[in-house]
């Protein structure tokens, strides 16, 4: 049985808003928020806001809003739905760690895509959500993010 989109978004449900530091990654009440691509795979639309504090403390201000298609899922792992909601965990976890270790100049010149990669539903060993968030933290995935 394939994923659907509608049961994608629920999937993300509890990670709608990501946050970490002065950024948050953060699914909008947009409609369609998870999109069916013609080529099967799925697609999820993410805002990702970077704040600065104001001087002398009190509230962050919004710097900047970056929003994307992003892709998410590839067709071909639709058919693992137990699997890919523990793909969805285990990012969810590695972009938090990524939200709150990332340089403000890192921050300023990433887009929403930069914080996915679906090429780890590809890896055999990954199938839990701490396997996920490790491979997503690797150098060559969104662990080249983080602050040196």
């Amino acid at each position: 049985m394939q994923i659907t989109a509608s049961e994608l978004e629920a999937a993300f449900e509890p990670f709608q808003r990501i946050q970490g530091g002065l950024s948050e990654l953060y699914m909008p009440p947009a409609s369609p928020r998870v999109i069916e691509r013609d080529d099967g795979s799925l697609a999820i639309v993410l805002q990702l806001y970077l704040y600065e504090e104001r001087p002398g403390g009190g509230e962050r201000t919004v710097r900047d809003i970056k929003e994307q298609e992003v892709y998410f899922v590839p067709a071909a792992y639709r058919d693992e739905p137990a699997r890919v909601r523990e793909y969805i965990a285990g990012w969810a976890a590695a972009v938090r760690e990524v939200l709150e270790g990332w340089s403000s100049a890192r921050a300023s010149e990433a887009m929403p895509y930069d914080l996915a990669d679906p090429k780890v539903l590809k890896l055999a060993r990954a199938e839990t959500a701490e396997d996920f968030r490790a491979a997503l933290l690797k150098k060559s995935r969104l662990g080249k993010l983080l602050a040196p």
